[in-house]
């Protein structure tokens, strides 16, 4: 999983869409704000958001993927765009809930498109930010070494991966289950 200030915003956008879809039953049965809701946010604060600290903290050039001045960007501009990563999933799951709650479940659809194509257009203009680490300044000058020859960035990376994917996957069978959305088995 690569996570950068501006990736997350819409993998935020799309896993809270996702996360709705996922309890759609409910949320048509019971509103918004069911258990689904909460589970979910309390993943994105306990999983997602330290994830994206700690490589902020840890790589913050290539966090804001060397497009941004770490160095010269503003606290507020930072704390701004960490909060993005729970204002952006707020956005996903709020409005596909209530789109889900308003029968017109498309809108949730959509909004998990629009998180998988911002995912797609910041990753391929980006692609070279993403396979490299280092400073601003060593990207600039083309000497930040590949990803993959970080030790410490790789084991990151597999570990982030793993923090991320098996809870995120739990939750996804979880909520499916609980809404009959996982066929029985004959």
């Amino acid at each position: 999983m690569v996570k950068t200030v501006f990736l997350d915003q819409f993998i935020s956008l799309m896993w809270g869409s996702i996360l709705a879809l996922t309890a759609y039953p409910s949320i048509k049965r019971e509103g918004i704000f069911t258990k689904y809701f909460w589970r979910a946010f309390l993943f994105q604060l306990l999983i997602f958001f330290p994830i994206g600290l700690y490589l902020f903290l840890t790589w913050p050039d290539w966090s804001w993927m060397y497009w941004v001045n770490n160095f010269t960007t503003p606290l507020w501009v930072k704390i701004l765009a960490l909060s993005g990563y729970i204002i952006s999933f707020l956005i996903g799951y709020l409005l596909s809930a209530y789109a889900i709650k308003k029968d017109t479940m498309w809108v949730a659809y959509l909004l998990a498109g629009i998180g998988a194509a911002g995912i797609v257009i910041i990753s391929v203009a980006g692609i070279k930010s993403l396979i490299y680490v280092g400073t601003r300044e060593e990207f600039i000058k083309e000497v930040a070494i590949p990803a993959w020859r970080d030790p410490k960035f790789t084991i990151s990376m597999i570990l982030i991966g793993l923090y991320f994917g098996i809870p995120g996957a739990i939750l996804i069978y979880k909520n499916l289950k609980e809404n009959d959305l996982i066929p029985a088995k004959q």
